[in-house]
């Protein structure tokens, strides 16, 4: 259209004129956004004699640039955060043109803005459905999905675009990137980054994500060359040796030591000291240096720890009062086949699904965020102050999310009888779990809550788990987590099967045998030949699960007794049992 535009000009006679006209008008009804180009048309069938079209064009140019003009302002408004203002602008302009897709676009950025993601995943998903034709927003889309963790559609997305297009936007091509690397997909991931790292495009984060490849599937060695050459482009970005430090077989030369050491004694931004607190802490631990390790890992706690951001366990009276008061719903659709790994974080449950998946049966994912995206929408939209709003959820709406979640991990099952959801966190959900899915089994992972603790503490955790910065806080974690577990144990019985690290460890092959017949399996050596599987862990654990069992973690945390004791007179306070 801007082409014809700028040859309007040149053009002389009436015939010229007139398919001039009926050309623009054409490309308009394609593009109807541009108000300007209305404004030509009328004038350019005023001069072509076209009366009919030259007063449509006015009427059309009238009513988009006042429709843009409200788009403008409700944009306006949107980057000063008045949204209340934004959103009264966008209703009336949807009410006026139902489904516009720029309108659309902005409330899915206010609602990004609002923190809504599942309001702002509808629109995009909406438009996608619609087979919007705007780059610019297919692009915005795709960022969006990854960042909300619904991977697949993103890739989905990503897939109606050109390969050439979705590289030419760094931003898009790393939400395609990460998507890829949570699904598993490694080597697709892989070939983004490099492409990315070929642009110059950023180059720090890209060649971390390239080691953390390498990390995922248990190459060592060149998992630490792209670290080593980050510290080699970027020697001041400290995160790279927290990298390598988090490798945990990997052990520094006394070059990098002693650089480490001197960085430290420079002025350095609070991140950049935390990651070298924590790469320091692990290399005096592995030193047996435990002395100067704790301290280390006192001071990176500390630049991470946000007082007043103590993170609970989504446990309240009102979850205990209703489960107990409110039956489970039964079975009613054919069997799920999922098994819920849970618990604490640092109690083996890596451990446990890399061993489970290695029977011939089981299908392992990675760690799911669908279970929380169902909760976080249900809690969203109550209307009520039943858990998830579950009192007023009747069993075709229950069959609904049902359906979401299972069209969610569909792609990753193979030809298993069985597909794992391990993560941690899901013991917030236990109730909404066993309600869509009455049959699923539930495995919780327990541990000595010191040992855990201890564990935790030593960790940077990419996001979340604040709680983890703080002896202390990890303690009451504990107690919160316990008490309602302690619930949940009554409620279920032997439908919540308990594995305890120290005996998964101790005594693999009974304690797999007595999971697996819970399961309705047969036990197979493989499970325990687990650290040969080449499956991808995309989690802390990576590196542990590629050797075979260790008992050193068991009673570890004994050796720094004295500096655990926040944490253990904590655990204590209402946890009477000795600690071994």
């Amino acid at each position: 259209m801007n082409n014809l535009l700028s040859t309007l000009p040149l053009l002389a006679n009436a015939n010229q004129l007139k398919q001039a006209a009926h050309q623009l008008h054409s490309d308009l009804c394609n593009n109807p956004t541009e108000h300007e180009g209305w404004l030509k048309l009328a004038e350019l069938a005023n001069k072509a004699g076209l009366t009919q079209l030259q007063h449509h064009a006015q009427k059309q140019y009238e009513l988009v640039a006042y429709f843009n003009h409200r788009l403008h302002l409700a944009n306006q408004a949107l980057l000063t955060q008045k949204f209340d203002q934004c959103q009264q602008v966008l209703d009336a302009l949807l009410a006026d043109v139902p489904g516009e897709f720029r309108a659309l676009a902005l409330y899915a950025e206010l609602a990004i803005a609002r923190g809504d993601n599942e309001t702002a995943t509808e629109i995009f998903e909406t438009l996608h459905r619609h087979n919007f034709n705007n780059l610019k927003t297919k692009h915005r889309a795709i960022q969006h999905m990854a960042n909300a963790k619904q991977f697949n559609k993103a890739l989905q997305i990503g897939r109606t675009l050109q390969q050439q297009q979705i590289l030419e936007t760094p931003e898009t091509a790393l939400a395609m990137a990460h998507s890829y690397l949570k699904l598993a997909q490694l080597e697709k991931a892989e070939h983004i980054f490099l492409q990315l790292l070929d642009q110059g495009q950023p180059k720090l984060l890209v060649m971390h994500w390239l080691g953390h490849i390498k990390a995922f599937t248990g190459n060592t060695k060149a998992a630490a060359r792209w670290y080593q050459q980050a510290l080699t482009v970027y020697p001041e970005k400290t995160e790279s040796y927290w990298h390598l430090a988090n490798l945990k077989t990997y052990r520094f030369s006394e070059p990098e030591a002693k650089q480490m050491l001197e960085l430290l004694q420079s002025p350095l931004e609070e991140q950049e000291r935390m990651y070298l607190c924590f790469a320091v802490a692990k290399m005096k631990e592995q030193q047996q240096h435990l002395t100067e390790s704790c301290s280390y890992y006192a001071q990176a706690n500390q630049l991470r720890y946000k007082a007043g951001r103590n993170v609970k366990v989504h446990d309240s009276l009102a979850l205990r009062h209703y489960f107990s008061t409110q039956p489970l719903p039964k079975q009613t659709t054919a069997p799920s086949g999922l098994i819920f790994i849970l618990g604490m974080p640092r109690t083996g449950s890596t451990l446990l699904e890399q061993m489970l998946s290695s029977h011939p049966e089981i299908d392992a994912s990675y760690e799911l965020s669908e279970i929380s995206a169902i909760a976080r929408n249900l809690e969203s939209r109550k209307q009520d102050n039943s858990p998830y709003g579950l009192a007023h959820l009747d069993s075709k709406q229950r069959n609904a999310l049902a359906k979401r979640y299972l069209d969610y991990v569909a792609p990753l099952r193979q030809q298993g009888r069985y597909l794992i959801d391990k993560l941690p966190a899901n013991c917030n959900h236990i109730g909404l779990i066993k309600t869509l899915f009455p049959d699923a089994k539930i495995i919780e992972t327990t541990r000595d809550p010191i040992a855990a603790g201890w564990s935790l503490y030593r960790h940077l955790f990419s996001e979340g788990h604040l709680y983890a910065n703080d002896l202390q806080e990890i303690g009451q974690y504990y107690l919160d987590y316990e008490q309602m577990m302690q619930f949940w144990r009554s409620q279920l019985g032997s439908s919540l099967f308990t594995v305890k690290y120290e005996e998964l460890v101790e005594k693999p092959e009974s304690t797999l045998g007595q999971l697996l017949e819970y399961m309705g399996l047969e036990f197979d050596p493989d499970c325990l030949q687990f650290y040969q599987s080449q499956r991808a862990v995309l989690t802390p654990s990576t590196m542990q699960v590629r050797q075979p069992l260790y008992r050193s973690a068991i009673s570890g945390w004994q050796q720094v007794s004295d500096f655990l004791e926040p944490l253990i007179n904590t655990v204590r306070s209402s946890r009477p049992t000795t600690l071994n």
